[in-house]
């Protein structure tokens, strides 16, 4: 849906190589997100360098709960998420900010970075 209008797009479905993943720098650096079915970790040096998001901002996804909302939105292990609802993210905590401020049973709008292309995928928070 764009603007309240369905588009219907083709697209080519391929396979992110194994390398391009995030990695768990354990639970003082990680948010997790059930609610959605994903869990962020901050954006570092290290990690920017070496999934290509240097200069960039937003927080990465680190996991992605097999069916969840999350899942079926194409949401990946290694995305970086830039905005929700057109507001920056720079860390999890302002992920999870964002994520609350419309309270339960609403909708968000997350800006992605996949690799070197930019989508936008809607998640319901339960």
């Amino acid at each position: 849906m764009r603007d309240g209008n369905r588009v219907t797009k083709t697209i080519d479905i391929g396979t992110l190589p194994g390398e391009h993943v995030a990695m768990n720098t354990g639970p003082q650096e990680q948010a997790e997100h059930t609610d959605v079915g994903l869990a962020v970790q901050p954006l570092t040096d290290d990690l920017a360098k070496r999934l290509g998001y240097e200069g960039e901002h937003g927080v990465v996804v680190s996991e992605v709960t097999p069916g969840s909302q999350a899942a079926r939105a194409g949401i990946r292990q290694g995305d970086l998420i830039r905005e929700v609802n057109k507001q920056k993210v720079d860390n999890p905590r302002d992920f999870q900010q964002a994520l609350d401020s419309g309270g339960k049973g609403h909708t968000v709008l997350l800006l992605l970075q996949q690799g070197q292309g930019t989508r936008y995928a809607t998640l319901n928070v339960a």
